[in-house]
């Protein structure tokens, strides 16, 4: 990767001289070079990110603030048995 180090950024640069840069050409890399590159960098992926158990993406729409007030409503009235509202 270019750094600021090594000179202009990318965006500063011609065409030209960024594909000599990344020793690549307009058309692209062909599948040797793309199979050399795969090998000494690694795939040009994410992570898989962690999964959440059902349960706590479930338990996660009941927190917002909204939310908290109807249940701590809901508390209230229940210690003040007062269901002549609800």
């Amino acid at each position: 990767m270019m750094t600021p180090d090594e000179g202009p950024p990318c965006h500063a640069l011609t065409a030209a001289q960024v594909l000599a840069h990344w020793q690549t050409t307009a058309a692209g890399l062909d599948n040797t070079d793309a199979e050399q590159r795969r090998a000494q960098h690694g795939s040009n992926r994410l992570p898989e990110p962690p999964r959440r158990h059902p349960l706590l993406r479930f338990l996660a729409h009941f927190n917002n603030v909204l939310i908290h007030v109807l249940l701590g409503a809901a508390a209230v009235t229940a210690l003040l048995a007062h269901w002549v509202d609800t």
